[in-house]
Formats: C-alpha cells, structure tokens, sequence
C-alpha cells in the first residue's frame, strides 16, 4: 500500500499531544504542547481558527455531524470551539468534574451528550444544543482514572449477567487468566432507559453512567491486568473489555 501526502500543514514548532479529524467534514485539530494552542485547519493546510490556554490540551473529540470541537485541559477545563460558517468562530470554558487532567472525551452518536473523564475518577456527562451552548448535568466520582470509554447505542432494557470468556492463543492453548465480557441480558428488568449510555475503565473497573444521572459498577478486571479496550456490540447487547494480559 502507498501513502501519498496532498499537502503539508504549518502547524507551529513544538510536540503535537492530540489531534482529531472530524468524522465527516474535511477539518483537522491539532493541540501543540509547547504553545498550548488547538489550532484548525482544513485538509489544504489551510488555517480556520484557534484558540489557546496557558496550559496542555489532553483530550479532544470533533461533534459526530456538526463543528463543534470539545478539548480537554490539564487544569480539567472543558473548552467547547464552534465554527460558525460567517466566521464568528467562538470558544467557550466549562469547569468538569474535577481539577484533574481530563483524559477521555465520548461523544454520543446523536451529538446531543458527552462525558469527559480524568485522572482522578471523575466523570461528567455534557449536554448540547446546536447553539453551542453547553450544560455539565451530572457528575459522577469513581475509584481509578478514566482511560477508556464508549458509548452503547441501541441498548436494550436490560439486567446485567458477567460472563468471563478465554481466549485461545497462538498455538491453541487456553491461558488460565481470563478475559471479561458482559452480557447485558434481554429478559432484564430495565436498568437503561436512556438516549445516552457510556462504559467506562475507571481503575480496574467498568462502570455504566447515562444521561439520566443513572451510574453502576458492571465488574472487575484482575489488579494485574489494564484494560486494552472496550467494544460495543450492538445487536447482541454485549459490552467486550479486552485486557492488556490473558
């Protein structure tokens, strides 16, 4: 496979902490850990907007439809960028949930939640309108830092079943450490009942929050493992955590 580069983009002298494509417009944000600025640009290279603090950006995540960026701090600032197509570009800070680096940013698929986690456990759960403004609703305090989270869509109302799971190595063995997964099962009695649902690694935990304020504890990893990554499977309800170790 070839990689062909179009065009070359400016961005200022210094190490890049983040950077983020929009899903589904041509515009990329690119944070510089020297400056503190998020600048950006479009695929030409060409420069659209920025805006800096006198700090690091951690995190950052581009609106699912809309220009709309929501870039994390090292302070726990929350900044919401929005690009507005007369070039009234604005910026504005919310404080999240806690003075901690925010470390993780989830959109919903529909654009109108997000959660923001950081270092020290502390989960938020945002609500937007397309005006730009934006909403902390409910806070939640969690044991571990947030390093990994998902957004389940289409969940079905359900009650929670873990189901530990090996997985087969290289050379056909079965290891004896275990890997988690959690069967969210059809016949529950509605634990989610939410437009927004998330699963989140807090630690050597999984826990579910949702935009009603809702929040669980789903189970534990082993002390000796972290988690890799989280799945969503949407037509079997499943939640897979992938850990570093079997």
């Amino acid at each position: 496979m070839s990689v062909y580069s179009l065009s070359r983009i400016p961005v200022e002298s210094g190490a890049i902490t983040v950077s983020d494509w929009h899903p589904s417009m041509p515009y990329l944000a690119v944070a510089n850990n020297n400056s503190g600025r998020v600048t950006i640009y479009t695929e030409d290279g060409e420069k659209i907007y920025s805006f800096k603090r006198t700090e690091q950006c951690t995190s950052m995540k581009w609106h699912p439809r809309y220009l709309m960026l929501l870039c994390g701090w090292r302070s726990g600032i929350v900044t919401c960028a929005t690009l507005e197509p007369n070039q009234n570009n604005r910026s504005l800070d919310a404080v999240h949930a806690s003075g901690a680096e925010v470390s993780v940013i989830v959109w919903a698929p529909t654009g109108l939640f997000a959660i923001t986690g950081d270092t020290l456990g502390g989960i938020s759960v945002w609500q937007f309108d397309l005006t730009g403004q934006v909403r902390n609703m409910f806070v939640h305090r969690k044991d571990g830092p947030i390093r990994l989270a998902i957004c389940l869509t289409s969940v079905r109302p359900s009650s929670v079943v873990v189901d530990p799971v090996r997985l087969e190595s290289g050379d056909g063995e079965v290891p004896n450490k275990k890997d988690q997964m959690t069967v969210l099962d059809d016949e529950g009695d509605g634990l989610f009942q939410s437009d927004a649902t998330f699963a989140l690694s807090c630690g050597h935990a999984i826990e579910v929050v949702d935009d009603q304020g809702n929040g669980f504890h789903l189970f534990d990893i082993d002390k000796d493992q972290h988690v890799a990554t989280l799945l969503w499977i949407a037509v079997k309800n499943n939640i897979v955590c992938l850990t570093t170790s079997l």
